[in-house]
């Protein structure tokens, strides 16, 4: 058995210990792993009494540490360090494993309770390690107290009784978070179904989380049923690949794919048919019947945006992580899909497939500039069709020196007040929780709560995205942490900014032409001068227009 026989703990740990699975929580969150945990698994296959001391009490730990004899085996590790002389440095364990096991074997013949059987010669058989169930119980209040209270006579009406069957009914319906079964499985932290759970049953189950993740997805919600989003499946090809489509198909390429759609549909159908007219007529005149459904050159356009603005993004996870061991662990296949799946995510659905904490921070700046522009090239998109055969599609106030026949010049009008617009909120958002978390953010100990993770969760919060660098110890966002103040003002940068760029009045697409009045049409009938109504509906004057998501 040389995964549990292994003499030094170090290189067990090291070479044989499957430590990213039996210590998950370290391994997510980068620290070093924790060597209890190994120990523990390794303990599995070693025979244990679980009535005699494993490990040394804290006082005779504490004494032994400071004893002579051993400070010199530490000291003289310490000069080894770095070095080859391997025959030394294990001469100098074995000696410092003698001294513990000494001790212990002390500690043990002096305990109060015995155990409960001996060997022929008269002496106690003496384990190395602690049972794991005593971790169990002390991770799991239900087998805590069922062992405390489950041989207690009392009657079943009473609080002790109803407690024990509370807690009996709990085990076997494994309502908990931690169980030792047979069917464990350290690796992935699964349990395999036990023998009583149908087939139809937990098809059932795959089937919910399934339409669960896809419905997510397809709404741009980013609500996941795994504590880490999908950076548990980050090397799972077929998910990130439909989710990443679906991502895509239920917000930023939302025109594109029903352009596209439409476009299909009406090369299949007869040519002589009603539907094929219908079709080409929404192709021809998209702006007449839906507000999302823009003419092939926008279309086009908005679709060389998204495809640049996403690959710049995938390029620079995938270059500037070269040496990023939480994102070079994945194999290259795996690790494009993954940042394609990222770019994806950074623009309005807010899962993610890294450890965005552990990332580059020109990878984190610029996933705050995909969250920032999140919605614009839609919004703009709109705004630069929002015409019924050259007569405007909304009703607003007069814009001066906003030429709407040189498309470009209106674009970017449209752009530069849009963001110069939205960065006001974002700021004042920022300052104010800044003022309200300044002391953490002011304490060295406390590096998680700092300027740019606040801004980070104030612009994802503004672009409604909902992505975040989190915090070390819990698995909600960084918002999770804040005070009650803090997240007030989140809750406003949500509102508003889902609620920005609204328009003055409803988008008139499915309106007829003779069901506009022009602005010169109002201002004539509250002047008192109506003139000839019929006249002034046939010149149908252009309206202004400034529309928006």
């Amino acid at each position: 058995m040389v995964h549990a026989g292994q003499q030094i703990d170090s290189t067990h740990r090291q070479h044989y210990a499957p430590n990213n699975g039996t210590d998950g929580q370290a391994a997510y969150t980068g620290d070093s792993v924790r060597s209890h945990v190994a120990d523990l698994f390794r303990g599995l296959s070693l025979t244990r009494n679980p009535d005699l001391w494993q490990t040394l009490p804290a006082e005779k730990r504490y004494e032994l540490e400071n004893r002579e004899d051993y400070i010199e085996i530490e000291n003289a590790l310490q000069a080894l360090k770095g070095s080859t002389k391997n025959q030394q440095r294990r001469l100098l364990y074995n000696k410092m494993r003698r001294l513990i096991d000494s001790e212990l074997s002390k500690c043990q013949k002096s305990q109060t309770r015995k155990p409960l059987s001996e060997e022929p010669d008269g002496t106690y058989f003496m384990g190395s390690h602690r049972s794991q169930f005593s971790r169990a119980r002390r991770m799991m209040p239900v087998r805590q107290r069922l062992a405390d209270n489950i041989f207690q006579e009392a009657t079943l009406r009473s609080d002790l009784g109803r407690q024990v069957l509370a807690d009996m009914i709990a085990l076997c319906k494994q309502e908990h978070e931690i169980e030792i079964r047979p069917g464990l499985e350290p690796g992935k932290c699964h349990c395999i179904a036990s023998k009583d759970e149908s087939s139809e049953k937990r098809a059932h189950i795959k089937s919910n989380k399934a339409f669960y993740s896809a419905q997510t997805m397809v709404d741009n919600l980013g609500f996941t049923l795994t504590p880490d989003s999908m950076v548990h499946f980050n090397d799972a090809t077929w998910p990130l690949l439909v989710m990443s489509f679906l991502a895509f198909a239920g917000n930023t390429l939302y025109p594109v794919v029903l352009r596209l759609v439409i476009w299909t549909f009406s090369k299949i159908v007869p040519k002589d048919s009603l539907t094929k007219e219908t079709l080409q007529f929404i192709l021809d005149h998209p702006r007449r019947c839906y507000t999302l459904l823009f003419p092939a050159r926008p279309t086009w356009i908005l679709f060389s945006i998204i495809f640049l603005l996403n690959f710049v993004d995938v390029l620079l996870i995938i270059v500037l992580d070269l040496n990023n061991p939480a994102v070079n662990s994945l194999s290259l296949g795996a690790r494009i899909l993954a940042a394609i799946f990222q770019a994806a995510s950074a623009r309005h659905t807010g899962t993610s497939s890294f450890n965005l904490a552990d990332v580059n921070p020109a990878v984190q700046f610029s996933l705050v500039i995909m969250m920032y522009i999140s919605i614009l090239p839609i919004a703009i998109s709109i705004r630069s069709s929002n015409a019924y055969e050259e007569r405007a599609l909304g009703v607003y106030p007069h814009e001066e020196g906003l030429d709407e026949s040189n498309g470009s010049s209106y674009v970017m009008t449209h752009i530069r007040n849009q963001l110069t617009f939205d960065l006001w909120y974002i700021f004042l958002g920022t300052f104010c929780i800044c003022i309200a978390e300044a002391q953490r953010i002011m304490d060295n100990d406390d590096p998680a709560v700092a300027v740019f993770p606040v801004f980070f969760e104030v612009v994802s919060g503004y672009g409604n995205v909902g992505l975040s660098l989190g915090y070390p110890t819990v698995n909600t966002s960084l918002s999770g942490q804040f005070t009650v103040f803090s997240k007030v003002v989140m809750c406003f940068m949500m509102i508003r900014g889902r609620h920005r760029g609204l328009p003055y009045a409803l988008d008139r697409a499915i309106m007829l032409p003779s069901d506009h009045v022009t602005e010169i049409g109002l201002q004539t009938e509250n002047s008192g001068s109506l003139g000839d109504a019929k006249s002034l509906r046939r010149r149908m004057l252009p309206m202004r227009t400034y529309l928006t998501t």
